[in-house]
């Protein structure tokens, strides 16, 4: 689970800049909060507003690159960190620091580094005065430090890890074996990347998640029974099969295509995935990934929740993440939204407002329990829409 990441030089992002989930337990008004211990909790659902510009999914791109680089680096092979400095900044470091529980255990990671080498690595987990460290290094120049007090590693390993500049070393740990892979990183799903949010679905996707819900029909199941539940007319799925062929007839490949199921009093049809309704294939497609995550605990991002959705309907999927019987490994979400009206289903501290400064052009993240005399029944959607909270666009009408 996510406790807080801080970010420093990073897109839009110059100073340091955080985002934690943290709460008191005065603030834990919900089930939307999990209390972990008797004077503390942490988010489970975190939203995130602000205008066009202002930088809301460059800190979800921060949780992205940091998830991919020490999931991937190892094996990517990399001529250059594909890392994003603020336009500014480009002369300095870009640093992450991030505070995670995995399994019961509290971890903390910070990772600094450039475009052609990562210049330091600490990876610690929580004791009772403070983190003791499980690995730690600095790279300045030639000269390579590495420090860990619980881990033999061998020579070679030693010096693979000295050479290979732009790879994670907590990375290089995982997949030689030294370190048990770590949950937090593995149950995740984003739908950003280093150029924003993802686009509209594509063929290759329609093949991928009609194979994924052909083998896994108890994921079709739950699919199904929520598609229901939000009136878009599907009262099931099925698949049909497709053969495409090659030059060569025996290169010729067979898959099952998704087919959504509309019965009526007048009789039953079925349309293909990419002949349903454009809030129909991004609800199907966003499920896909949301439920195994639900189903195992993990960490979901997504940007523009509400895109081709219904608020009602992303009311509905916010709302899995808020009861033990949805969300029963206590995953945790969190989205931006141009949808204002949801800012009223949550609490004070799961409000996060981002706006750029006009000098600088450096993103400041905010939580709205910072701001002074809020209060907890306050109109969240009235009071940020008539600029109160800030955070919002200064728009000349004439």
């Amino acid at each position: 689970m996510l406790n807080s990441i801080r970010v420093t030089n990073f897109h839009s992002i110059g100073e340091t800049q955080a985002l934690s989930l943290e709460v008191t337990k005065k603030d834990i008004l919900d089930n939307s909060t999990l209390p972990t211990n008797v004077d503390k909790g942490l988010n489970l659902v975190s939203c995130i507003v602000g205008h066009n510009a202002s930088g809301k999914t460059n800190i979800l791109k921060a949780l992205t690159f940091l998830n991919w680089f020490v999931t991937n680096s190892y094996e990517a092979n990399l001529d250059e960190i594909p890392l994003d400095k603020h336009k500014l900044w480009l002369d300095k470091p870009t640093k992450f620091e991030l505070n995670f529980i995995d399994r019961g255990v509290n971890y903390f990671y910070s990772l600094e580094l450039d475009t052609h080498t990562v210049i330091s690595e600490y990876f610690g987990k929580k004791i009772a005065r403070g983190f003791t460290r499980i690995f730690e290094y600095t790279r300045v120049g030639d000269e390579w430090k590495f420090k860990s007090p619980e881990l033999e590693i061998n020579s070679v390993d030693l010096k693979r890890f000295k050479e290979r500049k732009r790879v994670s070393v907590l990375s290089s740990l995982v997949q030689l074996g030294y370190i048990k892979a770590v949950d937090f990183f593995e149950n995740f799903y984003s739908n950003v990347n280093r150029r924003g949010m993802l686009g509209n679905h594509n063929f290759d996707e329609l093949f991928d998640l009609s194979g994924h819900l052909n083998e896994d029909r108890d994921l079709l199941s739950r699919l199904s029974g929520f598609i229901k539940e939000v009136d878009l007319g599907v009262d099931g799925f099925g698949f049909r099969e497709v053969v495409l062929k090659s030059k060569s007839e025996e290169d010729s490949n067979k898959y099952q295509i998704l087919e959504a199921i509309h019965r009526s009093t007048k009789g039953e049809f079925k349309l293909d995935f990419f002949e349903e309704s454009n809030g129909t294939q991004q609800s199907i497609s966003l499920l896909t990934k949301l439920l195994p995550i639900l189903n195992s605990g993990g960490l979901v991002i997504v940007d523009e929740i509400e895109a081709g959705l219904h608020p009602y309907v992303v009311r509905k999927i916010v709302g899995l993440f808020e009861t033990k019987e949805t969300n029963p490994q206590n995953a945790q979400l969190i989205f931006s939204t141009h949808q204002h009206m949801l800012l009223n289903d949550r609490t004070k501290t799961q409000i996060f407002l981002v706006e750029k400064d006009v000098d600088s052009f450096e993103s400041e993240i905010y939580r709205l329990d910072d701001v002074e005399d809020v209060r907890n029944d306050e109109n969240y959607f009235q009071k940020y829409i008539t600029g109160v909270y800030g955070a919002t666009p200064k728009i000349y009408f004439f």
